[in-house]
């Protein structure tokens, strides 16, 4: 506090300028550039009353209370910090704890006691690695997981992040199941949502007493949600309605009549399932499906996650690709950036680059062995730099291919 001591509050001249501000829920608040994972960034004009309505869903889905307090680790020009880690806790009147930068995430946990965490998976699998490499490196933690006895594991790993954290959400990009089951193990709960910039952002969310990895949840209250097209698996393209879906892409009509079509619905361009229970499943996106020669549907999300599996793996693009012998149908292939500090670890030495490719080659059919035999990569490239991102950890999916 002794660093903000010598500034003193400075009363604005006059009228100020929000209370001349004729706002209506329709009045534009912010002009938001999607991140262009599949081609050129849209512009997408999001009113008050879109943020609003999202922020109001949001604090009756996970129950947030006066004496919450959310850290906030992401960035606020994105909509997901922006409607859930400032509006939300605005809304419910809790607190907000800033961290100083992405290093001390750690440290802030300890030091600010938080009780709701939001972040990309990204950041909740750097964390998972460390508290569990923490429960690997002590004897007394390991027998005590071995006979069932996860009390007081789960207690000293609460205590690792403040001791008050009730819940973590993933959310900006799909969350591998077992990285939400690993949590659940410690003790602490970890859940999944989905959303879209163009929705205000989030869509949907698993609620906390009843969640259900490998889903994104059910939708808000006062979200609709339907397929588009659903083939016979039920899956199909995802429409969302409600009072959060944007005004329209910012010059750019053309956009704007494929993405909003009658009734409202926005078009989100992302496949799903929906269960009786109303939870919605990911798929993958709509563009980047990848569709053989025998007409199977195959959705790189899936086998992104199944290559992951592999320690030896830091991260992969499952892409089509075409074989110019065969008129029609796509292949599908992989880029792959090894995990270079775990192969040195498994070696005990820094190995060549051609021991690195083919110990990775070999990994990856040990763990697509577990997927249909039609979904596994038949052109696979090692890449020794990790593939660009988004500002919220998505890859360009764009900017790559295999051709």
């Amino acid at each position: 506090r002794a660093r903000y001591a010598e500034f003193s509050p400075v009363r604005p001249a006059g009228t100020p300028a929000w209370s001349r501000a004729a706002l209506t829920a329709d009045t534009p608040a912010s002009l938001l550039y999607t991140s262009g994972t599949t081609g050129r960034a849209k512009g997408a004009l999001l009113t008050h009353g879109n943020f609003g309505a999202n922020a109001q869903s949001c604090v009756k889905a996970i129950r947030v209370r006066p004496d919450d307090n959310f850290l906030l680790v992401l960035p606020l020009h994105h909509s997901f910090a922006f409607t859930t880690n400032l509006l939300v806790p605005i809304l419910a009147g809790a607190e907000i704890s800033f961290v100083e930068s992405l290093k001390a995430v750690g440290d802030s946990l300890r030091e600010v006691s938080p009780t709701i965490l939001l972040a990309v998976p990204l950041l909740l699998e750097k964390l998972y690695r460390r508290l569990e490499a923490g429960v690997r490196e002590k004897r007394l933690a390991r027998w005590l997981l071995a006979a069932g006895l996860y009390g007081p594991v789960r207690r000293a790993v609460r205590a690792r992040l403040g001791g008050r954290l009730r819940l973590m959400v993933s959310g900006g990009a799909p969350c591998d199941p077992a990285l939400l089951l690993g949590f659940a193990r410690l003790g602490l709960p970890a859940i999944e949502g989905y959303g879209l910039t163009e929705a205000g952002p989030v869509v949907s969310l698993n609620p906390p007493e009843a969640p259900r990895p490998g889903t994104v949840g059910r939708p808000l209250p006062g979200t609709e949600v339907r397929l588009l097209d659903a083939d016979a698996a039920g899956v199909g393209e995802l429409a969302v309605r409600g009072p959060n879906v944007m005004a329209g892409y910012f010059n750019n009509p053309e956009a704007t009549r494929a993405a909003i079509l009658d009734g409202g619905w926005l078009a989100t361009g992302d496949l799903a399932s929906v269960d009786a229970d109303g939870y919605i499943t990911i798929c993958g996106r709509r563009k980047a499906l990848i569709v053989n020669r025998e007409g199977k549907n195959i959705y790189p999300e899936e086998v992104e996650q199944q290559i992951g599996r592999s320690p030896f793996v830091l991260e992969s693009l499952v892409l089509a690709y075409r074989d110019p012998a065969e008129p029609t149908g796509e292949r599908v292939g992989a880029i792959i950036v090894p995990n270079l500090d775990a192969i040195v670890l498994h070696l005990g030495r820094k190995p060549a680059v051609p021991e690195v490719e083919q110990l990775v080659r070999d990994d990856l059919r040990r763990v697509l062995n577990e997927i249909a035999e039609y979904k596994h990569p038949r052109r696979i490239r090692i890449h020794f730099e990790e593939l660009e991102k988004t500002s919220t950890a998505k890859i360009k999916r764009f900017l790559y291919q295999l051709d």
